[in-house]
């Protein structure tokens, strides 16, 4: 679906920070993809993170209780060094919500996205300016309604998907869980989990937190044999 950024491009380590649209606070432990290489790292304690990327990739940037966006990397981008990500808040987390029962979090949330998601590419009218700020942040799901819609459409389909995959790795990988069986905390909990995060594919096979128990402890085991040599 995608075209492969060309290998003779150089790797630039690009830094960021994710914040909330509206308070502007820093929001940790969200995750932040690179779609064409399939990299994935996660934001720290201070919202921070640092991820390698070329021109042309696609950053797709999931948290739990916001809604999930993307970002096209381009020359000014790649010449600032550093982005700004800004992520709306879910309508299902606003006052006066209506929640729906017998729902999990992650559920709830996904509800949401996708709702908003089919409004943008043909539920709700689309407008002729894409929807974006000076630095391109959400290009990577609007829909261009003059050129190869449909073409633009399954892509946008993709990238939903992707996004949706990592906010469902989110909310199983989350920090109260490997915080319970690691007691790391900060930083170092942060680090562990980017350094550990399972594939979406592995966390459908094993849906129980006894088999996240195993994982974390087989991880924790390769953990403590590295820092000890």
């Amino acid at each position: 679906m995608f075209e492969l950024a060309r290998r003779s491009r150089p790797k630039i380590f690009l830094q960021g920070i994710v914040q909330d649209s509206v308070q502007k606070k820093e929001i940790r432990s969200a995750s932040i993809r690179n779609v064409f290489s399939g990299t994935t790292v996660v934001s720290r304690s201070d919202g921070k993170f640092t991820i390698a990327v070329q021109k042309g990739n696609i950053l797709a940037v999931a948290a739990s209780g916001y809604l999930s966006d993307t970002l096209t990397i381009t020359d000014s981008i790649l010449a600032s060094g550093f982005i700004i990500l800004q992520l709306n808040l879910l309508p299902a987390t606003l006052p006066g919500a209506t929640v729906s029962a017998g729902l999990n979090p992650y559920q709830i949330d996904s509800i949401s996205r996708r709702k908003a998601f089919l409004a943008t590419v043909g539920e709700a009218r689309i407008t002729t300016v894409s929807r974006t700020n000076e630095l391109g942040f959400g290009v990577g799901i609007n829909i261009d309604r003059f050129s190869k819609r449909e073409k633009n459409k399954r892509a946008a389909r993709t990238l939903f998907d992707i996004t949706e995959e990592d906010a469902y790795i989110n909310f199983r990988w989350n920090e109260n869980i490997v915080n319970k069986y690691t007691k790391f905390t900060g930083d170092t909990l942060v680090e562990f989990m980017q350094a550990n995060r399972p594939t979406w594919e592995w966390l459908r096979k094993h849906p129980l937190e006894e088999d996240l128990l195993y994982y974390i402890n087989q991880r924790l085991k390769s953990y403590f044999k590295r820092n000890d040599n």
